[in-house]
């Protein structure tokens, strides 16, 4: 009978950089003309002049699939041809957690513990690994746009314990279909993941790997029989 490990989603890193769609329209240089229209160019920026204030639009859907995971696992992320139908280490996955260094879980939220250069982590969580496992698309363009859904930010140095500190928290997931799993199974699971004891090639499969399982559910209620989802580590046990 598997055991179950559970934990609270919250999310805290720095970082930023991803692709969207956009357009950009720049319009009237009228300032340029005249046989000396090139050294006006060469000399001033396009847009500092009143005349050509730059402006932009996002082309943005507007429904319930940004709500759907980042990262489908039936996608060419990289465009070598093949699918990623799992976790690929060499991707770099983009999100609210920095790629590139490694997290531990403290107070009730994920806290950069330091930086690596692969991507691989001892003994604690991989950020690259977390942002796969945990991101949906509506957090990754509130990233692109405005640095995150911040559930604290305090740069004062004024007022409680939490000063100078920036908590940023996965959007809220209905427990329908927009609560989603993911699942890994991959021999480098414990450079990604503080356990090190995760079965990954037992005969029964199904006491292999890790389902990481992602919804928002009440923290006053919260209980192992009342989550609809949760995190299974097959083979471990934590109460």
């Amino acid at each position: 009978m598997p055991h179950h490990r559970t934990l609270k989603m919250r999310l805290t890193t720095l970082g930023i950089g991803a692709l969207m769609p956009w357009a950009v329209w720049a319009v009237g240089l009228d300032y340029l003309s005249g046989a000396d229209n090139m050294l006006k160019y060469a000399a001033l920026p396009v847009t500092s002049v009143d005349s050509a204030q730059p402006q932009a639009m996002i082309t943005l859907s507007k429904d319930h699939t940004l709500f759907f995971k980042a990262y489908n696992d039936f996608t060419d992320l990289n465009g070598d041809g093949v699918i990623e139908t799992t976790y690929n280490h060499s991707f770099i996955y983009y999100g609210y957690f920095d790629s590139f260094k490694c997290y531990s879980y403290s107070s009730d939220r994920f806290v950069p513990a330091n930086r690596t250069e692969d991507k691989y982590c001892n003994n604690q969580w991989s950020g690259n690994f977390l942002n796969w496992a945990s991101m949906t698309r509506i957090d990754v363009v509130r990233k692109i746009l405005f640095g995150g859904a911040r559930s604290i930010d305090d740069s004062t140095a004024a007022g409680g314990g939490d000063q100078n500190l920036t908590v940023l928290q996965r959007t809220y997931l209905p427990n329908d279909a927009h609560s989603f799993a993911k699942y890994y199974n991959g021999p480098d699971i414990a450079k990604l993941t503080p356990f090190t004891d995760i079965s990954t090639n037992k005969v029964d499969k199904r006491e292999n790997g890790i389902t990481l399982c992602n919804t928002t559910v009440d923290i006053l209620t919260f209980s192992k029989e009342m989550s609809p989802c949760r995190i299974f580590a097959l083979g471990l046990s934590e109460e």
